[in-house]
């Protein structure tokens, strides 16, 4: 279909590779430090490769943008429910963007000295998040939640491809990334 096509230059392909640490990247909360759709299906994946054995450690990313509690921690509640031992759970409560979750998870995982990342979100924002998070150093695999479970109509997934096609545009302007071949 014309929504698939236009949106596939987005896409990424996930990756079987193991890493030292899985990332996760924070969508919101709602109500009292509930994570919305995006968060729970990003952190129930993450916790499904951390079970897996991909990486020893799962680190969750986001801050608060609306006073609520920090994206994060609302992952990190749900994370450990999923089995997840809070040992092997890192927080980071401050980034409230795709770039500031790069900086600022990176600033946690070069002092634990972890230079291999599994990073975990949305299919459509996989290509802007692994580009930020290249620009930091790291060497990136992915997985992404599939288009699909966020997206049920073609319309919902042209919306969010506009959208995240003009987010990655504007990273890339900014010197905040760099797309392949760019």
């Amino acid at each position: 279909t014309i929504p698939d096509r236009l949106v596939a230059p987005l896409l990424l392909t996930d990756s079987a590779a193991n890493a030292d640490a899985i990332v996760v990247l924070g969508g919101g909360v709602v109500g009292n430090c509930v994570p919305n759709l995006n968060s729970l299906r990003r952190v129930i994946l993450g916790a499904r490769l951390f079970r897996s054995g991909r990486a020893p450690l799962l680190l969750l990313s986001g801050g608060t943008g609306d006073g609520n509690c920090p994206v994060a921690d609302s992952m990190a509640n749900v994370a450990l429910e999923l089995g997840v031992p809070s040992t092997r759970i890192v927080v980071e409560r401050s980034s409230r963007s795709t770039w500031e979750n790069g900086v600022m998870s990176g600033q946690l995982l070069r002092e634990r000295n972890l230079h291999r990342v599994l990073l975990v979100t949305d299919r459509l924002h996989m290509r802007r998040a692994v580009s930020v998070f290249d620009g930091q150093c790291f060497e990136v695999e992915s997985v992404s939640v599939p288009i699909y479970e966020g997206h049920p109509s073609n319309v919902s997934m042209l919306a969010a491809g506009v959208r995240e096609a003009v987010a990655l545009a504007y990273y890339v302007l900014r010197g905040r990334t760099e797309v392949e071949g760019g």
